[in-house]
């Protein structure tokens, strides 16, 4: 992610209805791919229990599954620093850490590529009720 050189959100703390800004700079704009888009995304944890099966007979185990709750991205254009302001949604998922489940939402800059991994910068922000 060495072409996205940083990403800068404010505030980091919100509530569902504030507006966040989020500041991406790209370090080589030369080689940033063709479809650069910027996001606020809140993921939903969730834990599922699994059953498998062994010599010893059956078990069962947790696993953490995720979803998106909410998700906005936009294109964003290959140039030195921009800036986008995203609204929280007034009626999506708070912060929350759980212990069956969880909310997380973070501002997201991904530079997707065809048949390679999609470099991307995260920022976690906190979104009170």
């Amino acid at each position: 992610a060495g072409e996205l050189g940083g990403l800068v959100v404010d505030p980091v703390e919100a509530r569902r209805g504030d507006t966040v800004r989020a500041t991406l700079t790209i370090t080589d704009v030369d080689h940033c791919g063709e479809q650069l888009e910027l996001g606020l995304v809140c993921t939903e944890y969730w834990d599922d229990k699994v059953e498998s099966y062994n010599q010893y007979g059956e078990q069962t185990h947790r696993v953490t599954k995720t979803a998106d709750a909410a998700k906005e991205f936009r294109p964003a254009q290959r140039v030195a620093q921009q800036t986008m302001e995203f609204q929280v949604p007034a009626e999506s998922p708070f912060s929350y850490e759980g212990s069956a489940v969880s909310w997380a939402w973070h501002v997201s800059a991904v530079d997707r590529r065809e048949h390679r991994v999609d470099p991307r910068r995260d920022v976690p922000i906190w979104v009170s009720p």
